[in-house]
């Protein structure tokens, strides 16, 4: 995927929505109220960011310039990124912008400060 990092299966489900499908959904019965409010926050921070916006975010970080190492930048891959590779790469950005609670994840913004036009 040039545009990615996707999951297929949901991209295939969504594509043709201008915005995320309402279902009958309720995140109660999959995540705990931690999780919900993680969910929260991250869409409170980056919900105001238009899909190529997040798409450029995504791009620079580290996990997703690795699985596209080799390839040019408009050449399609289904290189698979790996969970471990995100973790580790979301574990260091967690120490070194000091993130401790989910409250911090705005902190996050920092790394894309030169997208975002953020001195």
């Amino acid at each position: 995927w040039v545009h990615g990092p996707v999951s297929p299966e949901i991209w295939y489900k969504y594509q043709n929505y201008d915005y995320l499908a309402k279902e009958d959904f309720d995140p109660s019965k999959v995540f705990d109220i931690e999780q919900i409010q993680l969910l929260n926050e991250i869409y409170n921070i980056y919900g105001m960011f238009d899909a190529w916006v997040l798409r450029d975010m995504t791009h620079k970080d580290k996990p997703w310039r690795e699985a596209r190492r080799g390839y040019e930048e408009n050449e399609p891959s289904s290189e698979v990124i790996p969970q471990e590779s995100i973790r580790k790469y979301f574990e260091n950005l967690k120490e070194t912008l000091d993130i401790r609670d989910f409250k911090d994840i705005r902190k996050s913004l920092m790394i894309y400060r030169d997208i975002l036009g953020i001195s």
